[in-house]
């Protein structure tokens, strides 16, 4: 479901759609948008805690710069260089899962996590620059520590040019809707032309869905998925548009939430939960306990279903 889809499930949930299809003038669609963005911090907060990897990516310090949170990101950021220490994390990083060297003649070189405080992490950081000029294909482990909400600091400091693997956990962008604007769809097209539209600026970012012409939306309806979005006035269809060419057309272009289809309901019933406390603040605070907790039991097991392969080595880790 996108964004439009979860809100009028929401109102279902909360009796908000009268029988006419209109709905309560109690909850305006601003609140119920936030009250679905707040749903999506509290999964991602709860799949955290599962340590689950449904919010996970990976990213290569010699990839292309890439749009996250409405920011342009270069993962060189991230690229180990002469005699730099601190490096700058990606915009919706929240934690790392690993860090893997991708530079030939230096598989050997390890990482393991720190902190700032902590003995191992200081002595490592008083390494004279001298002591480390032959590290080209050794097994030297360098330590890291976060600083702030997206500083990497290594020690000892890195004294060569090393590009980096990074597999993190993902901060959700915000759900948005965008509707200023026409667009023009083309039957058999994957185009998607805008007119008087902005959509980078309000950080519009893939998955998206685009309705077209409607009014209100279906929740038990699938909308043409968007892609990409490439300029202020151009996207493009993951496929090719199935419907009839259609210029000028009033439209909503909805993100999606970047979960797996199975928990988007979820979402409705938690954003409904949230909207409740408008009403019934204890009601609220109780079916949202109920609803972590379900996703907390739901998310468990799919750590196991989504990776069946066994484990061929099993390496322990322990900080020393």
């Amino acid at each position: 479901m996108n964004l439009l889809q979860i809100v009028r499930q929401a109102r279902f949930e909360v009796d908000a759609i009268r029988s006419g299809g209109t709905t309560s003038a109690l909850w305006s669609d601003e609140e119920c948008n936030t009250a679905v963005n707040t749903a999506m911090d509290r999964a991602a907060r709860v799949i955290r805690l599962a340590d689950s990897d449904l919010l996970s990516r990976s990213i290569e310090s010699d990839d292309s710069a890439i749009d996250l949170i409405a920011e342009s990101y270069d993962p060189s950021s991230f690229r180990l260089v002469d005699d730099t220490s601190d490096y700058t994390l990606p915009p919706d990083f929240v934690r790392v899962i690993s860090l893997r060297p991708i530079t030939a003649d230096f598989e050997g070189v390890r990482f393991r996590p720190s902190r700032v405080n902590r003995k191992d992490f200081v002595d490592q950081r008083s390494i004279r620059n001298s002591d480390l000029s032959s590290i080209r294909g050794s097994d030297v482990t360098y330590a890291y520590a976060l600083i702030g909400p997206r500083t990497i600091r290594f020690a000892p400091t890195p004294q060569d040019t090393i590009d980096l693997e990074l597999v993190y956990q993902f901060r959700p962008p915000k759900l948005i809707s965008y509707t200023t604007g026409t667009v023009t769809v083309t039957n058999a097209s994957t185009a998607i032309t805008g007119a008087s539209t902005d959509w980078l600026v309000y950080g519009l970012r893939d998955p998206a869905e685009l309705v077209v012409g409607a009014t209100t939306v279906t929740v038990d309806r699938y909308y043409p998925r968007v892609s990409s979005v490439t300029s202020a006035t151009a996207a493009t269809f993951q496929r090719t548009y199935q419907g009839t060419t259609a210029p000028g057309q009033t439209y909503a272009l909805a993100m999606v939430p970047r979960l797996p289809d199975e928990h988007h309901a979820w979402l409705a019933q938690m954003a409904a939960a949230i909207m409740m406390r408008k009403v019934n603040p204890e009601l609220s605070d109780k079916l949202a306990g109920v609803l972590e907790k379900q996703l907390m039991e739901d998310v468990r097991p799919e750590l196991d279903m989504r990776q069946a392969q066994e484990s061929l080595i099993v390496e322990p880790f322990e900080l020393p």
